[in-house]
């Protein structure tokens, strides 16, 4: 698919919202190096689903977890 995009190396530190949605994350390379990176689409593939934490700092509900072929 030529409009989505794997970033590799980098660290997502939370989601870039306005009052009504998510518009993309904050991108971290390094201490020193962040940046926004608008998305349309969001997803948290990390174990700990830590984006409803952050969701939750927005005063967002979190959706339900779901779980795909579980080990």
């Amino acid at each position: 698919m030529s409009n989505i995009e794997l970033i590799d190396g980098k660290r997502v530190t939370g989601l870039l919202c306005d009052r009504k949605q998510v518009n993309g994350v904050y991108l971290h390379s390094s201490l020193s190096d962040v940046k926004e990176l608008p998305a349309a689409f969001v997803v948290d593939v990390e174990w700990k689903a830590i984006a409803n934490k952050w969701l939750q700092n927005q005063e967002f509900t979190p959706p339900l977890e779901t779980v795909v072929n579980p080990l």
